[in-house]
């Protein structure tokens, strides 16, 4: 069975972790203190609360992406109309 020449696939939580393990790295975050987390907060809340979380943790997160890109939608219109009323003003004062 060694030379079959396939690779046994890790099981999809240990990926799982391994993908939020290399995202959270920038925080400081290993693997072992994200595993830690989980588990305190499935101690707190329990199971049966923990969808409810996440589903209005992700509609926190998309109100905040929305109103982050409106806000710099606004910010672009405001520099792109900034340089025609700049030059409008200066035809007006020749």
């Amino acid at each position: 069975m060694q030379g079959s020449g396939r690779r046994a696939r890790p099981p999809v939580v240990f990926t799982c972790f391994q993908s939020l393990s290399e995202d959270l790295h920038m925080f400081g975050l290993g693997g072992q203190e994200l595993v830690l987390i989980l588990l305190i907060i499935l101690l707190l809340f329990g199971a049966k609360k923990l969808p409810e979380l996440a589903k209005g943790l992700g509609k926190g997160m998309k109100e905040f992406k929305k109103a982050q890109s409106e806000i710099e939608d606004e910010i672009n219109r405001a520099v792109d109309d900034s340089p025609k009323k700049e030059n409008g003003s200066l035809s007006d004062k020749s």
